[in-house]
């Protein structure tokens, strides 16, 4: 058994590198996250710092999973160079060797899965979210708008001959 492989850097996107870090006992794999619109940035990192909390409490057979803020690079990537610093952040999923370790070719793809199209995932509850919120928002103006009609006063009915006395 000799030493861990180098560290692999992937570039996924045009602002975005995958790492692959090996640990003699765990595989680290760090996704940048950037996203081009300010209120997906918002939204990805809500949905990010979620799903890190999310995950650190399901099942053994789950990732362990950390999520690192822009400005706080995680510790296994301080030797390396970023040309630009993600606006979401970093995502870490870790893969436990004990998970691995005698596994099936079927159990080593199951854990592999959920790492490898992560990204995807991430981009369909992405834009799922974007479309509950749309909609949300559509209802709550349909509702306003249908208050302010019921609330205006109807016109006033003008009186005819001009309100003045006949002779």
């Amino acid at each position: 058994r000799g030493a861990p492989p180098e560290t692999l850097q992937l570039q996924v996107r045009r602002l975005e590198t995958c790492w692959i870090v090996t640990k003699p006992d765990r595989v680290l794999v760090i996704f940048s996250v950037s996203l081009e619109d300010k209120a997906d940035v918002a939204l990805g990192r809500a949905f990010c710092q979620e799903f890190a909390d999310t995950t650190c409490k399901l099942a053994d057979s789950a990732p362990l999973c950390s999520f690192n803020e822009p400005r706080d690079m995680p510790s296994s990537l301080r030797g390396f160079a970023l040309s630009e610093a993600p606006n979401v952040g970093f995502l870490t999923l870790t893969l436990l060797d004990e998970a691995a370790r005698g596994a099936s070719d079927e159990r080593l793809a199951s854990l592999a899965r959920p790492v490898m199209t992560w990204r995807n995932f991430f981009s369909f509850h992405l834009k799922h979210a974007k479309s509950y919120l749309h909609s949300r928002l559509r209802r709550r103006i349909d509702y306003w708008s249908g208050q302010l009609a019921r609330s205006k006063r109807p016109p006033k009915k003008s009186k005819a001959g001009g309100g003045g006395r006949a002779p």
